[in-house]
């Protein structure tokens, strides 16, 4: 009888992407489990912890990676090839407390490298839905009609802000990224220069919103 053939790393992650509909995420063991927990054990080759990791950061990922390329298979093929990349690496890959920060760097980074992408990345062009950022009208804050007119206005200035600053906005605000994996993502040398860039925004965002009650900006931001 002919020895039965083991398969590959690559083949173990790209049959993660056929699984995907079968994922229970209610049953799944890993969701009260830190994030170096896990990353540790995918680094020690737990196929759980991989299965985890992808049904639960694919969509993420995807519609991340959606901001950047208006192509639904070319998205999909980057994040599979990306998973492939990181299991066949991960016995040199380094401890992470934030898988989320991880990918997201890890993804942009193949799409800057991508002809298909990479003039998203060149300053000289600035996309009009790029990032575009919808609040929620789920809000607490949010119960009238004089808020909800208010909302879409923030909605609209956000939006009006350059490309880099609405990213920054949006790594930090809407994805609880620190100022440094904010830097790190985007590729800026200094954590300070994070910091600026989100400032300016925030700024600009107040000099904008003329009629906009700037506690309640700040309210939507969870800031104080």
């Amino acid at each position: 009888m002919p020895d039965r053939k083991l398969p590959s790393d690559q083949e173990k992650a790209r049959s993660l992407y056929v699984s995907k509909s079968s994922f229970n995420r209610d049953q799944d063991p890993w969701l009260n489990k830190p994030d170096s927990t896990i990353w540790d054990e995918f680094r020690n080759g737990s196929r759980e912890s991989l299965i985890h990791i992808y049904k639960i950061y694919f969509p993420i990922l995807f519609s991340y990676g959606y901001q950047f390329v208006k192509d639904r298979e070319f998205i999909k093929d980057e994040i599979q090839e990306l998973f492939v990349e990181l299991f066949k690496n991960r016995k040199r890959l380094n401890s992470n407390d934030n898988i989320k920060y991880y990918l997201y760097r890890s993804l942009r980074r193949r799409l800057s490298k991508s002809s298909k992408a990479k003039h998203i990345f060149d300053e000289i062009i600035d996309l009009e839905n790029f990032f575009a950022v919808t609040l929620s009208v789920d809000s607490k804050i949010i119960h009238d009609e004089e808020e909800k007119r208010k909302k879409e206005e923030l909605e609209r200035a956000i939006n009006l802000l350059p490309k880099r600053q609405k990213e920054a906005i949006y790594y930090h605000f809407y994805q609880n990224l620190t100022y440094e994996e904010i830097a790190s993502i985007m590729g800026m040398s200094k954590v300070k220069s994070a910091r600026t860039l989100i400032y300016r925004a925030l700024k600009l965002l107040k000099n904008k919103l003329i009629s906009f009650e700037f506690s309640l900006f700040l309210s939507f931001f969870h800031i104080h």
